[in-house]
């Protein structure tokens, strides 16, 4: 015999709840609250990166680098053509690349178009129009580095006391000593293994030629520098730890970006046609793009961290 049980409409929802919390308690018993911790850790970082509006922060940086680049390398490549022959730093990068070809590899489509550039220009050396295009390069440059400072104000929530004639004038040095540290490399590249020949050094390598030693390498540089951005850079600058995680994501994400990007510029015709008609400006907005999101998302890791700390004390 089959008994039916006809349940009143104050009933239903009654069950469906009773239901629905018998499924969340459930659910509850199965995800490991470590596990739990770490999904609201995640969305909160998310829902502050979203309020920081640090997707639009990185845009602008990759359009002020983007603008800054051409004229950089016109400027670059007049002073590099003061020092050495025009064509030697693309002999010099192509020794480089054969002593790495895997990194060279990844990383071609985004240097290729800043060397060509400083190549041509070392042709004519210091002209007007190498001085024009260093004030416009000096000006667009010194924003990326304004803007970086302002980004990590946000991100740390810390007031920005920079905003005057001192903050651009430090923006500014720091933009000149950069182009100083390019020309030197550049120089360096060409002339410094000429001498250690001279002095009996004929085997002189930069890469080990392992990639692994040599990724580590890099990975180290990139987590050295955005370790020390994320902890002077903010104007309230705190002590960042040695294992903090936001230095390492950034660092992460920046290694994945490099190798992914190259590959992908590579093998895809889509964005090979687009670098075809637009120039490889295309692949330094993308690459500073996403870049400067990989750097603001390691930031505000670390100010998450930082406010856990504080809370905690």
């Amino acid at each position: 015999m089959v008994h039916q049980v006809i349940m009143s409409g104050k009933q239903r929802p009654v069950l469906v709840s009773a239901r629905a919390l018998g499924t969340e308690g459930c659910n509850d018993m199965l995800v490991h609250p470590r596990f739990e911790a770490a999904i609201l850790e995640i969305r909160e970082i998310g829902s502050r990166f979203t309020e920081h509006r640090n997707s639009l922060a990185a845009g602008g940086l990759a359009y002020f680098v983007a603008l800054a680049v051409a004229p950089a390398a016109i400027v670059i490549g007049a002073l590099t053509g003061l020092l050495v022959g025009p064509g030697q730093v693309r002999a010099a990068l192509n020794s480089l690349a054969a002593q790495a070809p895997i990194e060279a590899s990844a990383l071609k489509p985004v240097t290729d178009s800043l060397v060509a550039a400083t190549e041509h220009s070392s042709v004519g050396g210091v002209t007007a129009t190498s001085i024009v295009g260093g004030l416009v390069a000096i000006y667009a440059a010194s924003k990326v580095v304004y803007g970086v400072r302002l980004a990590l104000d946000g991100v740390f929530e810390t007031k920005a006391k920079r905003r005057g004639l001192i903050g651009r004038v430090i923006a500014t040095l720091i933009t000149l000593i950069g182009m100083v540290l390019v020309v030197s490399a550049f120089v360096a590249l060409t002339v410094l293994p000429r001498i250690l020949y001279w002095l009996g050094w004929t085997e002189v390598r930069v890469f080990s030629g392992i990639g692994v030693i040599d990724w580590a390498v890099c990975a180290l540089l990139i987590w050295l520098a955005t370790r020390w951005v994320m902890q002077h850079a903010p104007n309230n600058p705190r002590p960042i730890p040695w294992r903090a995680l936001g230095p390492i994501v950034t660092t992460i994400w920046l290694l994945l970006v490099s190798a992914g990007l190259g590959v992908y510029a590579n093998l895809s015709t889509t964005l090979g046609s687009a670098i075809a008609v637009f120039g490889g400006v295309v692949v330094f907005l993308l690459w500073f793009y996403v870049g400067f999101m990989g750097l603001l998302v390691g930031a505000e890791i670390e100010a998450q961290s930082q406010r856990k700390s504080d809370f905690a004390n």
